[in-house]
């Protein structure tokens, strides 16, 4: 291969594009193959007279976009000869849910056709959540992330480099690098959202928030439930969902949790006493999924649009664009209350 790279002094083109393309139009010339080995950093270096810097650049880019991968020992070699492919994305989440599904899957329909997304999960574990990007660091152009931790993560999302990294769902702080963040404002969601069925929250003689302790949102969401039951001078209260087992006549609940074994257990609740839900007992729940849409005639729910979160992270990507924004959120009301 060595003697076909050709790098050209008096261009305009930086020398280490030059050099992704010339390695790129040997691969795509039909005369390499999977598995063959990349010349090495010092004859490439000595061959074309560029520093050792520019040559790790440039096989930088060709890692990120799979085309070539590193062993620490042998070198560089070649994992795929076809070479269209422009965007290579680490997609992380803490677990997949059927809603986080609709990120990946806004995220993947809306990226251009010359894109991959490899899919991966931390399940909240930091150790996990770093290796897996420290690994991972030099083989993809883009990383869109979920953190959802309950700690500080900033360490290690300042360990992408510039204009990589695509924060959603939950925004973060103490990011150094240039970055993008497509996130909840969960505060500011459920005022909004309450304040428009207040009518409905009135026949309630209380509302009750049913918050994990463990939920990484919860501080914000409760945040703005105080805020807007003290705007209206409702009677509230905020439980750990451990505590649900005593429902009472006459309370709206407001579950957060993303699993669905409140919802289950106050539906369960109402059959066996005969209560209607959305009389005697409310309930408004956090993400919207079918089950949900179907379920007791309609649960009331607080969503964000999901699928949009992802497109809007493919969007960035597409346009090589970074950016800070809210994922707009909705209350859909049904007969849950």
């Amino acid at each position: 291969m060595l003697e076909h790279l050709k790098i050209n002094p008096e261009s305009k083109v930086p020398k280490y594009i030059q050099l992704v393309d010339t390695i790129v139009d040997y691969i795509t010339s039909g005369n390499a193959q999977i598995s063959d080995r990349i010349p090495s950093v010092k004859n490439i270096s000595d061959k074309l007279g560029l520093s050792r810097e520019t040559v790790f650049k440039a096989l930088n880019i060709l890692s990120e976009k799979g085309i070539i991968t590193s062993s620490n020992t042998k070198g560089y070699f070649i994992t795929k000869v076809n070479t269209s492919i422009q965007h290579r994305v680490f997609f992380m989440l803490d677990k997949m849910t059927s809603f986080k599904e609709r990120i990946y899957d806004g995220l993947r329909f809306n990226l251009d056709k010359n894109s991959e997304v490899d899919i991966f999960f931390h399940h909240g574990n930091k150790k996990v959540f770093r290796s897996l990007i420290v690994e991972n660091i030099n083989s993809y152009t883009h990383f869109v992330i979920s953190t959802f931790f309950n700690e500080d993560v900033s360490d290690v999302l300042n360990l992408i480099p510039d204009g990589k990294l695509i924060l959603i769902d939950q925004k973060e702080h103490g990011i150094l690098t240039q970055h993008s963040q497509i996130y909840q404002n969960f505060e500011n969601d459920i005022f909004e959202s309450l304040s428009k069925v207040s009518s409905e929250i009135k026949k309630y003689e209380e509302i009750c928030l049913v918050a994990p302790l463990t939920a990484p949102h919860k501080t914000s969401v409760m945040k703005g439930f105080k805020k807007y039951c003290s705007f209206v001078g409702t009677k509230s209260s905020t439980i750990d969902h451990t505590e649900i087992d005593e429902i009472k006549k006459g309370i709206l609940y407001i579950l957060i949790s993303e699993k669905n074994d409140d919802l289950v257990k106050i539906i369960k609740f109402c059959r066996k006493n005969n209560y209607n839900l959305g009389k005697e007992i409310g309930v408004i729940s956090y993400n919207e999924t079918q089950l949900k849409e179907i379920l007791e005639g309609g649960i009331t729910v607080i969503s964000t649009d999901f699928f949009k979160m992802g497109q809007r992270a493919a969007e960035l990507i597409n346009n090589n664009e970074t950016g800070s924004e809210e994922n707009p959120s909705e209350i859909i009301i049904r007969a849950s209350i």
